[in-house]
């Protein structure tokens, strides 16, 4: 994989493992571009993974903490704290394109608010979506069980009795719009993690023409599609997104960005081989990423406060980085 444009570190984020700085490790593996991408902070106490809570060492108003390691969320240390140590990364690695970027947590509508307030310190971000009403859809099965509950409810005043699972992607699909129209991101990720713990549930009409919509709008706007290979560390045999919403995707003039969306060195272009392979029966030639430019040079767009191109890599030369 010469290309990446999402990743997460042990350095800012509980459930990865690693320090941000893999330039060795990126050096190594013959990239052409990679991007660092962790997730901006969530700023309100009913928002953490179960698993980000610590109980002990939060002494305030609102008694739990979330931790980047030893970087707490509600500090607003988080933020200052990940951008000087990537921009440090960035600067020494002068042999390989580095882009530093966010991933956002789409959460509620507050959440544009603070997107705004921390894009122009980035160069691009990754809009990816984990929440349907405010309730993660990617922690464990539990959580979600429990989640469809209000799932259906809200769905019922509107189309009547609907299973669980078909409530879930219709309002996932409905939700993720929402994020595409406000925050307008230059990478979509992981387009349908919606089928994370529901892989074999139908896609219905009612699910397709949403997909078909959220698909015509980044076509619109001219956001690229991440083919995300984490989905391979789960022994599927298709990334995100699914093989029939890529050709659809395809077909619509959809430009996709390869991402391994490691947690950790190790994943670092983890899957190579499966994504290759995939590429090549997918017939995708060409994938794009961004690349940052000096100013006196014509951008196609500003991202951040930097200025880029959106270049292409040919993937019939994918064989020499695998």
């Amino acid at each position: 994989i010469p290309i990446s444009f999402h990743r997460h570190s042990g350095s800012y984020f509980l459930h990865a493992a690693g320090t941000l700085d893999v330039i060795s490790r990126v050096r190594q593996l013959k990239f052409v571009a990679f991007a660092l991408s962790e997730h901006m902070s969530r700023n309100r106490p009913q928002d953490p993974y179960p698993d980000e809570v610590r109980r002990d060492d939060w002494q305030l108003e609102v008694p739990l903490t979330l931790c980047f390691h030893t970087v707490p969320y509600y500090s607003g240390d988080h933020p200052k704290d990940y951008l000087s140590h990537a921009r440090q990364i960035q600067r020494d690695a002068k042999d390989v394109e580095i882009l530093v970027g966010a991933g956002t947590k789409w959460i509620h509508l507050g959440t544009l608010n603070q997107i705004n307030g921390f894009r122009s310190q980035v160069d691009y971000i990754v809009g990816s979506f984990h929440h349907v009403l405010a309730i993660p859809i990617d922690f464990d099965i539990d959580t979600l069980e429990k989640a469809k509950v209000g799932y259906v409810e809200a769905l019922h005043q509107s189309v009547g009795r609907v299973s669980p699972t078909e409530a879930l992607f219709r309002r996932y699909c409905d939700e993720q719009y929402e994020m595409l129209k406000s925050i307008k991101s230059e990478v979509v990720g992981h387009f349908d993690l919606v089928k994370l713990f529901n892989h074999d549930h139908p896609i219905s009409d009612d699910v397709w023409s949403r997909i078909q919509r959220n698909g015509r709008f980044i076509v619109e706007y001219g956001d690229l599609v991440e083919i995300n290979a984490s989905a391979f560390r789960k022994e599927w045999s298709e990334p995100y997104p699914s093989r029939r919403k890529n050709k659809h995707m395809q077909s619509e003039g959809v430009k996709f960005v390869l991402s391994d969306d490691s947690h950790g060195p190790n994943a670092v272009a983890m899957n190579c081989y499966k994504l290759h392979a995939y590429l090549k029966e997918m017939d995708i030639t060409k994938v794009f990423y961004y690349e940052r430019l000096g100013e006196e040079q014509c951008p196609q767009r500003r991202l951040g406060s930097k200025i880029y191109r959106m270049c292409s890599f040919r993937t019939d030369v994918l064989r020499d980085h695998v």
